[in-house]
């Protein structure tokens, strides 16, 4: 599925952060080509760095700004939430450099708690809740499955184009799935997905290593905001199976479904033998 970034004009040359020297664009300001490039500012109060990239860019963003400047950061401006713009930010920023970004009025979501100032650089976590995001509920198109992706980074890059694409989110990847999803490579992952059945989910109970909940009807892939590991196992339906970004579906075929985390038999049978040819 490629992102819609990939049709802009030089999007072939798209690519992460290396830590090269920051290019040199005049009048003090200097470049560090990325996903989302990040730029530093020479001011008379010190660097400031505009966006910082995605979360594994930001040491090198810092890499290629220090061959530059290694004044303690001024502040950091962010142009945007997004994660490309954003996940930096603590790779770049010293003991009181200022964070400038737009105040969040997004009605959707609801603070909940907010942690101390830590040590520097003085990070404090600000904790939302999103309004109206039940943790499951049906997906409103069948997943595709890339069969193209063979490996960890393979999955990892295939996501952050979906994430990257927001026009993408409705049909989510998956690694693995049943044989009435789409199967393609990635090579062609432009399809058309037709829109599946309304679903009524109730009587949803969770608990730190399980979740329960009753659905109308039986057949609709249904998404679990709980991140995917092999060791969910699920009754009442089959899966789980893991989708963009990293979530669980699974497909009932009882209206009651149940999932529960824990090692499989063959697991529980594989440690125990490990244990008695240990002693």
């Amino acid at each position: 599925m490629p992102g819609i970034h990939r049709e802009r004009p030089g999007a072939d040359a798209i690519v992460a952060a290396t830590g090269a020297t920051a290019v040199d664009l005049g009048d003090g300001i200097f470049m560090s080509p990325g996903l989302s490039n990040s730029y530093l500012l020479q001011t008379d109060d010190g660097p400031v760095i505009v966006n910082t990239g995605m979360g594994f860019e930001g040491p090198l963003h810092r890499q290629a700004f220090d061959a530059v400047d290694t004044t303690a950061t001024r502040a950091v401006v962010l142009t945007q939430g997004h994660y490309d713009h954003v996940g930096g930010v603590d790779s770049v920023r010293d003991e009181g450099t200022e964070v400038i970004a737009q105040a969040n009025d997004d009605t959707s979501l609801q603070l909940v708690a907010k942690t101390k100032a830590w040590p520097s650089p003085g990070a404090q976590w600000y904790i939302y809740r999103v309004k109206n995001s039940p943790i499951v509920e049906a997906l409103t198109h069948d997943p595709v499955v890339d069969s193209g992706l063979s490996s960890r980074v393979e999955w990892l890059n295939a996501n952050t184009t979906w994430w990257l694409d927001p026009t993408s989110w409705k049909v989510p990847l998956a690694s693995s799935g049943p044989a009435q999803w789409p199967h393609v490579s990635t090579a062609d992952l432009a399809y058309k997905s037709v829109a599946l059945p309304t679903v009524a989910v109730s009587d949803l109970t969770q608990t730190s290593q399980s979740i329960s909940f009753h659905v109308s009807r039986v057949g609709v892939p249904m998404l679990v905001k709980i991140s995917y590991y092999p060791r969910w196992h699920a009754s009442g339906a089959t899966g789980p199976y893991r989708i963009s970004p990293n979530l669980m579906v699974v497909i009932p075929t009882s209206t009651s479904v149940s999932l529960v985390y824990g090692a499989s038999s063959a697991v529980t049978w594989g440690n125990a033998i490990t244990d008695v040819c240990a002693a």
